[in-house]
């Protein structure tokens, strides 16, 4: 398995029983199995009722608004408002 953490870094190979944690609000991460065994994950984050996710390699955006989920083209959204300066 290789591990990405961001999308310029370079990858990490991994053996069983390793680690892997991402913090939030950082560049995209991407896990890929290139071996021949079967990569096994455990996958724990939080579900926030409202939440973005970008998927920049399908150039989608998916919005979960209160068990809603939206998935997007980027190439679609629009500005609806500046934000405003304090």
């Amino acid at each position: 398995m290789t591990v990405s953490p961001t999308p310029c870094a370079v990858s990490t190979t991994s053996g069983p029983g390793d680690f892997f944690g991402f913090p939030r609000r950082r560049a995209a991460h991407s896990i890929s199995n290139d071996g021949t065994e079967t990569l096994e994950c455990l996958v724990i984050g939080q579900r926030l009722d409202q939440d973005v996710a970008d998927y920049p390699n399908q150039h989608k955006r998916l919005y979960r608004n209160n068990g809603e989920w939206n998935l997007v083209d980027m190439a679609d959204i629009r500005v609806l408002r500046e934000p405003t300066q304090k």
